[in-house]
């Protein structure tokens, strides 16, 4: 593929580049598109001592403005890493679009060696889309066309569309987080997710025996607090019937709903979700509306995706391979994965707080974005960080907590505080080792 048009699109801090994409016009105006995932594969051999690391470890884990990588950095960031004009081995999914751009007419899977023309950001990219002018331009609008289109599909099929912004930091120069941003997602983090989203799926339908990224059917009994949510909204012919077989297109159409409070929704939604795992049976992806789903674009970063890639490698040379030594493992990867999650968000949370000390008696608007018997819980604008305001304030004050409307109630003036209030709130006391952010309402 060295002659094809290939880049990368990742994050500004990224250094680890696991995955790129290429296009090549056909005749008949048909068009090819590459997914070329690095060839961890090649470097690191099943059983070696680097192979029994990366198991333990079987993540990286992404701090701000640090990372503990999965794999020596040597590999990560250099050798297996696709860089700008370097050759680089990827095993690579090739699909073949025709002159519409809405169907996949041929697939075809294999190892190969690219060199990379570009490293773009996601902010590059979305830049050079709305300008509609820049390097390589013509390529990336082809590609984000067929992408809306199999956005478009997996949607219609069933895939839950979430579209929810990530907290981030600014770092200065010495790698330290300064401040806090609310990120939203790009139609170019959307262009790369499809195209990722597809090489995963089409890998899991090809081979016979997998590790599978499965998610469940959500908790019906937490969808109904978002049924009681939709009803306190009073919004006409606004609810969730969560009896409803069709249930993820009722969701899709209230996640498109402009006047419910999306966050909040969305929110609500999340919590009601099973949580995603791998496992050896098939039970297909929900959120994704997938049948069969795996990981096997980024082998740099999780374990999972090597394995995959071991297996894709013997299937496609005739070689025969069992995944039922593989269930401890998936309980591993798993276990790690939560791991790793509520590390990360734990360290986020930490960094939050540490970054509003000097707010203490400071004054924020803020949004409920939960009520629980032992308080409120409120996101302060900008998604700067979540505090709570204890029900002992509140019980002061003649508030008692409602669990069947899940509000808190003032018994004489019969005021409401609801999900998706908006408040104002004063930082009272900050702990940082407990990671409590404790608020009063103004």
């Amino acid at each position: 593929f060295r002659n094809e048009i290939t880049f990368t699109i990742d994050p500004k801090d990224a250094k680890d580049f696991d995955d790129a994409l290429s296009i090549k016009l056909l005749p008949k105006n048909k068009f090819s598109i590459g997914v070329h995932i690095a060839d961890v594969a090649h470097y690191v051999k099943p059983n070696s001592e680097i192979d029994k690391e990366a198991f333990l470890r079987a993540f990286s884990v992404y701090f701000p403005g640090k990372v503990i990588p999965m794999l020596p950095e040597k590999l990560s960031n250099l050798i297996c890493s696709l860089r700008p004009k370097e050759d680089k081995l990827c095993f690579s999914v090739v699909f073949e679009f025709d002159s519409k751009l809405s169907h996949c007419e041929e697939i075809w899977f294999g190892k190969g060696i690219i060199n990379s023309n570009h490293r773009f950001t996601y902010e590059d990219v979305e830049n050079i889309l709305n300008c509609k002018k820049g390097l390589f331009f013509k390529e990336l609008d082809i590609m984000n066309r067929i992408a809306t289109k199999l956005r478009a599909k997996r949607m219609k099929k069933g895939s839950i569309n979430f579209d929810r912004s990530n907290t981030s930091f600014e770092l200065n120069k010495l790698n330290e987080p300064i401040k806090i941003i609310k990120k939203k997602p790009l139609q170019s983090h959307k262009l790369v997710e499809e195209f990722m989203l597809l090489a995963n799926k089409k890998v899991a339908s090809k081979l016979p025996q997998c590790i599978y990224r499965v998610h469940d059917l959500p908790n019906k009994d937490a969808l109904k607090d978002v049924a009681v949510y939709l009803k306190q909204t009073k919004i006409k012919g606004i609810n969730l019937d969560v009896k409803n077989n069709l249930l993820s297109n009722q969701i899709n159409r209230l996640l498109k709903t402009s006047e419910i409070n999306q966050p909040i929704l969305q929110n609500l939604i999340l919590r009601a979700m099973s949580k995603a795992n791998y496992s050896i049976k098939n039970i297909g992806h929900y959120g994704l509306g997938f049948d069969e789903y795996a990981h096997f674009t980024s082998p740099i970063r999780r374990y999972a995706d090597l394995i995959i890639h071991r297996f894709l490698y013997m299937n496609i040379s005739g070689d025969k391979y069992s995944i039922y030594d593989f269930k401890k493992s998936c309980d591993h990867f798993s276990i790690k994965e939560r791991l790793y999650i509520d590390i990360e968000r734990s360290v986020t949370k930490f960094v939050q707080l540490k970054l509003l000390e000097k707010s203490i008696g400071k004054v924020f608007n803020g949004i409920i974005t939960g009520l629980v018997k032992w308080g409120i819980y409120v996101e302060l604008d900008g998604g700067i960080a979540e505090g709570l305001v204890s029900a002992k304030k509140l019980k002061e004050n003649n508030y008692c907590y409602n669990e069947n409307l899940k509000s808190f109630i003032d018994r004489r003036s019969g005021k409401k505080y609801m999900l998706g209030n908006s408040l104002d709130v004063e930082i009272g006391q900050i702990n940082l080792m407990k990671k409590e952010l404790d608020l009063n309402i103004i």
